[in-house]
């Protein structure tokens, strides 16, 4: 009986050991499957971050062609407006020429190939 009590005993020991042991490994598995889950779910927000920032870089690359293209356009019209000056200047002095010319030319419309007027 002695001995048979003492099975008993080892027995009872050896499955509280083994409840324990158990208990021991739901609680890993369950910290575990949490660690896991908080991971994923950082990693979703990182690479949400991520998405965001490549929308926001490529709405700022937008301005930057939008703002590329404006300035093309203003030195376009700056150069447009240089050459139009320049040009008008020309015209300014031909014009400024223009009368001592015609006076020039109808002086010697009035002068005769004597020199005299006609």
């Amino acid at each position: 009986e002695a001995v048979e009590g003492e099975k008993a005993a080892l027995v009872l020991q050896a499955e509280a050991s083994a409840e324990g042991q158990v208990a021991t490994l739901h609680e890993t598995i369950a910290s575990e499957t949490a660690k896991r889950k908080a991971t994923e779910e950082r990693e979703q927000a990182l690479q949400r971050q991520m998405q965001e920032l490549q929308q926001e870089m490529e709405a700022k690359q937008q301005e930057m062609d939008s703002m590329q293209s404006a300035l093309s356009a203003a030195e376009a019209a700056r150069n447009a407006a240089h050459i139009q000056a320049e040009t008008l200047t020309a015209e300014n002095e031909a014009l400024k020429q223009q009368p001592n010319d015609a006076k020039q030319s109808d002086s010697d419309v009035i002068k005769g190939p004597s020199g005299h007027a006609d």
